[in-house]
This record gives C-alpha cells, structure tokens and sequence, in this order.
C-alpha cells in the first residue's frame, strides 16, 4: 500500500459526522453484512448498485451508488472481530465522487448484550467547501439510515 494511505478519518475535513447504534446481533452476523459488499442493495435501500469484484482486504476497491452519489472506494484497513478481549473490529476506506473525497471508518464493539456499531465519516473538496451545512446534513442522514438498516437487517438475521 502507498504511503499515502489513510490511517484514519481526515479530523481537519470541513465536514465531520459520528453516529453509533446498538445492534441486538451476534458481531459475526453484523461483520458479514457490513462486507458482502455486493449485498448491501438488498438491505440498504440508499445502496442502489455495489460492486466488490475480489475478498474485501486491504488494497481492494469496490463502487457503489449511495443516494445518487456514485464513487470508487478502496479499501484501507479490515480488522475482523477475533471472538475474544481484543481491540475492536474496524474498517477503514476511502475514495472521490463527484469532487467530494469521503474517508469512513467503522467499528465495531462487542458487548454483554449486543454489539455498538460505530460509523465516522469524513467530506473534503470543493462542493463540501462550497456548502459545508448542506454536505453536513446529507452525510449526517446517509449514515444514520445506514446505521438504521444494519441494525433491522442485522436482528432479523439474529
């Protein structure tokens, strides 16, 4: 990978949105549908397209089609739940749409009861700068509804 490879959101982007929910699901059952990629579109209705040609690791990229807004992501960092007292579940990826250069992350937490799901995002470039409020509010939406339909495909599984 390039030097030049994110190691995390971008903290000094005009746009910065954290949102979290708590899933009543085995982490395991949440893990493979947040990287079956090409499933998204059956659970996520935001997801009109999502293509991942190869394993969801490091190095690969996928597009997809959220809200209208069609990018090439590549994936950064996959850390995969372990099952025991290690450091959370994470993945990390990135890519440029439409002017708009969006870095998100994800973690996820095992807990007594359930799993904390945890979506951060980053938006930097020129539409962002020419509208912070608005890009704002539509990456604030975007990922709570993701959350949202994680969270119903996710215990329905369960």
């Amino acid at each position: 990978m390039p030097e030049s490879t994110p190691a995390r959101i971008d903290g000094d982007a005009p746009v910065l949105a954290r949102h979290e929910v708590a899933i009543q699901a085995p982490v395991e059952t949440i893990w493979q549908l947040h990287i079956a990629v090409n499933e998204w579109p059956a659970w996520q209705p935001d997801i009109t397209e999502a293509r991942l040609d190869e394993d969801f690791a490091p190095g690969a990229s996928f597009g997809w089609t959220n809200s209208g807004l069609s990018v090439t992501s590549t994936i950064y960092d996959v850390s995969p739940p372990t099952g025991d007292v290690s450091p959370q579940a994470r993945t990390l990826w990135g890519g440029t749409g439409q002017g708009i250069t969006g870095i998100h992350e994800w973690t996820f937490r095992d807990m007594t009861q359930g799993v904390i799901v945890a979506t951060n995002e980053s938006f930097a470039g020129a539409p962002v700068d020419g509208d912070p409020s608005t890009m704002q509010d539509i990456l604030d939406t975007s990922l709570v509804s993701w959350l949202l339909h994680l969270k119903v495909a996710a215990e329905s599984r369960a």
